[in-house]
């Protein structure tokens, strides 16, 4: 997810993030993985409000070994909420 620097502080990371978890339960997953760069601390304060949780590098993902120490991955349980 990428918000244009002119854009950030509108709300429309928080609308993008709502939607692509909406899309992803109605899609039926279980679990969402996600992985940025350390210095995009807005971007992580986004994910943790939405409950993803720091872990370690998870299989499957395509950060190079080498990038890991200048990275977060971060995991979220899905569950499904009524409206």
């Amino acid at each position: 997810m990428y918000v244009r620097p002119a854009a950030r502080r509108q709300g429309l990371g928080q609308s993008l993030l709502e939607r692509l978890l909406q899309e992803a339960r109605l899609l039926g997953f279980e679990k969402l993985r996600l992985d940025s760069a350390r210095f995009m601390t807005g971007a992580h304060q986004l994910y943790r409000h939405a409950g993803f949780q720091e872990i370690e590098p998870y299989p499957g993902s395509k950060t190079p070994g080498d990038f890991h120490k200048h990275w977060i991955f971060m995991e979220m349980e899905l569950h499904y909420h009524f409206h």
